[in-house]
């Protein structure tokens, strides 16, 4: 609109009236309401050069606009992960689009100060620890805050949220499909940003989750995790792809046909990756724990593939006989898939 250009171009200069009601409410609408993506770009800078140049007036307006901004920024409509499920189309909806940019720009204003003049939008991320299952929707607009700013934040907060990535593994096994594919994503987005550093993490204490036999929502929320690390890291996944396949594989059996489905679309882009993974040489970082880990697991691979390869299985209690080749074979197989829990038998 006029008014909204008018407004940024105040901001522009940086004749900011006593009054800002008028300027917030132009530039506001501006944002939320363009069709024209490079001006709704224009109006989201605008927005994040106001909240700097007004940064210590007082009373500060920031506290509003930043609650406003995050209003905007509602969640996908689809709540679940489906197997034909197309990628969404980013920015379909306008309020939603003008506040990624708003949220873009922000990082961009003010860079490795970003939470520390904005303190409002630091309590917003923080609130995650103390989740009680109550305001919803107020969550999943968090997250996808966390989901717009991981890639363009400056990297001197990657500790502030990388102190937070381990409270996502609490929130991805919740009861609500909504919470648990808005968490999936946010930790898909963090390895993506923070590989080695959240892969190791998602290794050694996420993983596990996927064997809770007693909580559908834990494997259901864990294996929703994979499905969008996998996505989100692309060729990317290749150094810990044998340290996925095997928990895949092994639910691919299980009780819960919604598990079975998600676990099996991953480990089919898994194999896809396979014949790649041996040429890549593991990331800096990986300790001497995961190097053998992974020597393990590919083990486990060859073994899978090529049945030559099983160890020999040795029966615990005395036999009287001398077992011919085949039923030997059969034994080393069978002592393979419970090994793995395979749920061969």
């Amino acid at each position: 609109s006029v008014r909204g250009v008018m407004a940024a171009v105040i901001v522009a200069w940086k004749q900011l009236p006593d009054k800002l009601n008028s300027i917030i409410r132009s530039i506001m609408n501006g944002m939320k309401k363009e069709t024209v993506q490079s001006l709704q770009k224009r109006f989201a800078f605008a927005i994040a050069s106001l909240t700097k140049l007004v940064v210590e007036r007082e009373p500060c307006p920031n506290n509003k606009i930043i609650s406003n901004v995050c209003s905007a920024l509602s969640p996908p409509s689809s709540s679940t992960v489906e197997v034909d499920d197309e990628p969404e189309e980013p920015g379909t909806d306008l309020p939603r689009r003008g506040a990624e940019f708003t949220f873009q720009a922000l990082a961009q204003v003010f860079g490795g100060d970003l939470l520390q003049k904005l303190p409002t939008l630091r309590e917003r991320l923080d609130s995650i620890r103390n989740y009680n299952g109550e305001n919803v929707q107020s969550l999943l607009q968090t997250l996808e805050i966390f989901l717009v700013l991981l890639p363009v934040v400056s990297e001197d907060l990657y500790p502030f949220f990388l102190d937070l990535f381990k409270e996502l593994f609490t929130l991805v096994q919740s009861p609500l499909p909504e919470v648990r594919k808005s968490v999936a994503r946010t930790i898909g987005m963090y390895c993506k940003v923070a590989t080695l550093e959240c892969m190791k993490l998602v290794l050694t204490q996420l993983l596990p989750f996927l064997s809770r036999t007693e909580s559908e929502d834990s494997r259901l929320g864990v294996a929703e995790a994979i499905h969008y690390v996998i996505d989100y890291l692309d060729m990317k996944v290749l150094p810990y792809l044998v340290f996925l396949v095997v928990p895949t594989l092994g639910r691919m059996s299980d009780q819960s046909i919604n598990v079975r489905k998600l676990v099996t679309r991953s480990f089919a882009t898994l194999v896809r990756l396979m014949p790649l993974e041996s040429g890549v040489d593991d990331p800096p970082g990986f300790t001497d724990e995961m190097k053998q880990r992974k020597l393990n697991e590919r083990k486990f691979l060859e073994q899978l593939l090529d049945g030559s390869k099983l160890d020999q299985y040795e029966i615990p209690i005395p036999v009287n006989a001398q077992l011919r080749q085949y039923q030997q074979e059969g034994l080393n197989w069978l002592a393979f898939l419970q090994k793995y829990q395979l749920h061969g038998i």
